[in-house]
């Protein structure tokens, strides 16, 4: 007959845990398929694969490809060249059944034969830099390096609206909210400095005090809500990395060069990530950011982020991310509280399960192999919580109070967990 484990003996068993942190770099299978072409960018498609736009070299008619796709283990289906380069694929987006990519020379539409221009009016289509797509309501949204914030309902296409004045420059876009955010150096009903606007249906507004400050010509190059606040990276007057608490713009210590900016951030199991001259940090937003990663300095760059299959990836020109190898230009990064060696009745270690973030504030995820028996006890040994959990994740802990809990699953003490 199995033992009963006491209460007593369950709280011993749960303070000799030990907790195992995964925090490692690691390349995309062998690495780049062309290692000598520089990351400018991740497409998270709705086939799940993650495109990996590149920068292409060569005139038209090259063999090197200009898109990847990623699948979580190996490259494979790879999009035709675009036609003429060299060319930096800097975006990508999914717009009424049709996929579009915006390159440094304009935007392209894949027809499923070959490439094709969609825009046809010179006026405003121009061949300057595309920044940045995103589909909004019922149009495509494109951002320019030049005074351009134009949408497209896939027959033609606008300046989105008439408010961003002469002089403004745009770089980024994000959503949240039901909300559109494009950032930049915008000047907006003739008033300068902007660093970020926001499309709210098809009314655009600046929600945000433009006393950031700008220094030299550079505006906004990346922005992220994180915590219900937004941060963004630029050269400021004071520093390099900011946030939106809601009532004013807050310089972050720490980000301070004034010879590189923060090119992505992203927020990632429960901190923020920030690429930053040849450095990656995290934070919570509260302490001082960490070092996670870095690439060799002096001609190492970043141009993007993105998070896919519980990963967060790093894209740019660099050798390699903290030495590890096959890391040229590409490196993908685990981060997340796996899980801990428990104690059973039996007396065997228990298996790694992937729980986090560690302490929480709203829930928490249960990421497991197979389907499972989970409950929650409190400190007293109490449950309080139990379900059965399906293969993958699961979002757990919204209902608790403050306090210390253990998560048991399939019977075995498998995590401490606290909650703020």
């Amino acid at each position: 007959m199995r033992k009963i484990i006491s209460i007593s003996a369950f709280l011993l068993f749960s303070s000799l845990t030990s907790f195992l942190i995964a925090q490692t770099w690691s390349s995309l299978g062998t690495g780049m398929p062309h290692p000598s072409l520089s990351l400018e960018s991740f497409y998270k498609h709705s086939n799940g694969k993650l495109d990996i736009g590149v920068f292409q070299l060569g005139t038209s008619g090259v063999t090197q490809d200009t898109i990847w796709n990623w699948n979580g283990s190996a490259f494979d289906t790879v999009i035709s060249p675009l036609p003429s380069g060299p060319i930096s694929v800097n975006c990508a987006a999914e717009f009424n059944g049709s996929y579009y990519v915006g390159t440094d020379k304009k935007l392209w539409t894949w027809n499923g034969a070959s490439w094709i221009n969609p825009l046809t009016n010179p006026s405003i289509s121009g061949t300057t830099s595309i920044n940045c797509l995103q589909v909004y309501g019922s149009n495509l949204y494109l951002c320019y390096n030049a005074a351009k914030f134009q949408k497209y309902d896939g027959t033609t296409h606008v300046n989105a609206d008439v408010q961003f004045s002469t002089g403004s420059q745009f770089s980024c876009m994000i959503q949240s909210n039901g909300n559109l955010y494009v950032g930049g150096k915008i000047t907006f009903n003739s008033v300068a400095g902007y660093p970020v606007a926001m499309i709210s249906g098809s009314t655009a507004t600046v929600p945000f005090t433009n006393t950031l400050g700008f220094a030299g010509t550079m505006g906004v190059s990346c922005m992220e809500f994180y915590n219900n606040e937004l941060y963004v990276g630029g050269f400021f007057s004071n520093g390099s990395l900011a946030k939106w608490n809601g009532a004013a713009w807050v310089i972050i210590p720490g980000f301070t060069s004034t010879s590189c900016a923060p090119n992505a951030i992203k927020a990632y199991h429960n901190k923020l990530y920030i690429a930053y001259c040849d450095t990656i940090f995290s934070t919570d937003g509260t302490n001082t950011p960490t070092v996670v990663g870095t690439v060799p300095s002096g001609s190492s760059s970043f141009s993007a982020m993105e998070v896919y299959n519980n990963r967060l990836y790093l894209g740019g020109a660099f050798s390699s991310v903290n030495g590890v190898t096959n890391t040229t230009n590409a490196a993908m990064f685990n981060d997340s509280i796996v899980g801990v060696t428990g104690i059973r009745a039996s007396g065997t270690f228990l298996s790694l399960d992937k729980i986090y973030p560690n302490p929480f504030s709203n829930d928490f995820t249960v990421q497991v192999e197979a389907p499972s028996n989970l409950s929650i006890t409190d400190a007293m040994g109490r449950v309080v919580y139990s379900a059965k959990i399906e293969k993958g994740s699961s979002n757990i802990g919204s209902n608790l109070a403050k306090g210390i809990y253990f998560v048991v699953l399939n019977g075995r003490v498998s995590s401490k967990m606290v909650k703020q």
